[in-house]
């Protein structure tokens, strides 16, 4: 299997303020770059019940996420996650 640029990623990077750390290709696991800080994000999305990934502020990069996304998440899954973050991401920037 090649690595490519996934949907999922390009999902994510296509809401406001979301980037990614590093172009090229990938396999299952890919990093974010967020508007807001990292910490904030994944505890806004606990809060909903949404696994987002793992914060990257610990190992020196702030505002980033380790996001994996493989064959076991069902595209219902990412939907929700994209709507999540979507919610997540508008309600900071309303609140700033």
């Amino acid at each position: 299997m090649r690595p490519s640029r996934s949907p999922p990623a390009s999902r994510l990077c296509s809401l406001p303020g979301v980037r990614p750390v590093a172009e090229g290709p990938f396999f299952h696991e890919f990093a974010i770059h967020l508007p807001m800080a990292d910490t904030e994000f994944t505890r806004a999305m606990r809060a909903f019940g949404v696994d987002p990934g793992v914060p990257l502020s610990r190992f020196g990069r702030p505002n980033s996420l380790l996001v994996a996304v493989t064959e076991l998440n069902p595209p219902e899954a990412l939907d929700r996650y994209v709507a999540t973050a979507h919610h997540v991401l508008e309600t900071d920037e309303e609140g700033a």
